[in-house]
């Protein structure tokens, strides 16, 4: 049995209290809140990722990914109350062979994931210099294991981030999820294991400079 990433040990009612006059003056003045100022913006971002198991026996033990630290380039396309999201970002982790008593972590191979992502961004809401969003998309991981031929995985995520303006820079603090199909095979885990959906929770910082 090959087994490249193992290879080393280790409801409120409200519409007949509203006029349609009301509704057709309301509609204008959300988009104008909604809106944001056309134009192209960039920056780094910095993320902590924690991945769910990638292989499980059912019994209790699992094979992960060790949580990391992502970092990365976000570029933003704002028109009107949308904007398109462009993210590329880098992390290096290991895998982890554990279960409820002990967990194994070998010092290698080490596993190389870049991500590509695309992304439709909304605004939920805003206050004073600061906004509430929404974005979410596809993306394209490419793991790069130690000793072993890369794998792409396709999969989405989602993500909501709180925007405040502080000038020409922007500062973001968000939280996402993310789902995709993960590089291990079947042949990838220890005999009795299966292969699992790979879920992400990441918590990111960003900053995003005006151009």
């Amino acid at each position: 049995m090959s087994a490249p990433f193992l290879s080393r040990p280790g409801p409120v009612h409200i519409s007949a209290l509203i006029t349609p006059a009301l509704l057709a003056a309301a509609v204008p003045t959300f988009a104008q809140q909604a809106a944001v100022q056309p134009g192209w913006s960039i920056g780094p971002t910095v993320s902590f990722v924690d991945f769910s198991a990638a292989g499980a026996d059912g019994a209790g033990a699992e094979a992960a990914f060790a949580g990391a630290t992502a970092a990365g380039v976000e570029v933003e396309r704002a028109m009107g109350p949308l904007a398109l999201l462009l993210a590329i970002e880098q992390l290096t982790t290991r895998i982890q062979v554990r279960d409820d008593a002990v967990m194994i972590e070998p010092r290698e191979p080490s596993v190389g994931r870049t991500r590509f992502g695309f992304a439709l961004r909304g605004t939920l809401a805003r206050r004073d210099g600061a906004r509430l969003v929404l974005d979410a998309g596809p993306t394209l991981d490419l793991w790069s294991p130690d000793g072993s031929a890369s794998r792409s995985s396709a999969g989405a995520g989602a993500r909501l981030a709180l925007e405040m303006h502080a000038g020409p820079v922007s500062i973001e603090n968000a939280v996402g999820v993310g789902v995709s199909k993960g590089p291990l095979d079947t042949d990838d885990l220890p005999e009795g294991y299966e292969r699992r959906t790979l879920r992400t929770i990441t918590v990111t910082f960003a900053a995003r400079f005006g151009l």
